[in-house]
């Protein structure tokens, strides 16, 4: 990734294209929505940000129903597909229940709320106008038309919920890798908890950068 005064696509397409296109082309979405959590700086991605928005678009349509992101730290991908993703999803289907899992609480919150501030953004309102939040809890953003994305830690609640879409992001801490019990402890809860919260045909993402050959 990189930034710039100015993005390629904004110096070729107007603004009311371009937000056109952001309700069909999840790349364009995060070209136009990452000054929102940036202090308005541009951005211009990377090949690889390319190729993770058009795998993740292969999930929108149903074409992928497994996938795995392995990328070291500093690469966004929680950003873009826990943030932004979902976001997306959630202003192309204000129905859509999603299921958000990382390690840790403060973790799952914190991503949480960069949802949050995506979609309450007055960009985003204008991309999707027809997805509204109408409860904004730290854990669970639910839209008007009964959508929602319910984040949970490792381990934590999840009863009840039953997701077209899981992403698992970050599920263990590197400090844990050499523990045998707390890997065989995440492979359980997956198996679990995780799977059975996941209705039929529904859609899986790991979002990780690697710790062990038998890391999850």
């Amino acid at each position: 990734m990189s930034t710039s005064s100015k993005s390629p696509a904004a110096a070729t397409l107007g603004v009311v294209d371009l937000i056109k296109l952001a309700r069909l082309d999840f790349g364009v979405f995060i070209v136009l929505l990452f000054p929102e959590l940036h202090d308005g700086k541009q951005m211009v991605p990377a090949p690889y940000v390319n190729l993770m928005a058009e795998a993740l678009m292969s999930v929108r349509y149903g074409d992928e129903k497994r996938l795995i992101f392995n990328l070291p730290p500093g690469h966004m991908k929680s950003l873009i597909v826990t943030v932004l993703f979902t976001a997306w999803l959630l202003g192309v289907d204000p129905s859509k229940r999603i299921l958000c899992i990382s390690y840790g609480v403060d973790l799952t919150r914190h991503l949480s709320r960069l949802t949050r501030r995506v979609m309450t953004s007055p960009l985003y309102r204008r991309i999707f106008p027809g997805t509204v939040l109408a409860k904004q809890a730290e854990d669970l953003l639910t839209t008007t038309k009964g959508g929602q994305r319910l984040a949970t830690a490792v381990g934590g609640p999840a009863a009840g919920f039953r997701a077209e879409l899981a992403i698992i992001d970050d599920p263990m801490q590197p400090d844990d890798v050499a523990s045998e019990m707390k890997k065989q402890g995440l492979r359980d809860w997956y198996s679990g908890v995780v799977e059975q919260r996941l209705v039929p045909d529904g859609a899986m993402i790991v979002v990780m950068h690697r710790l062990a050959p038998d890391d999850f």
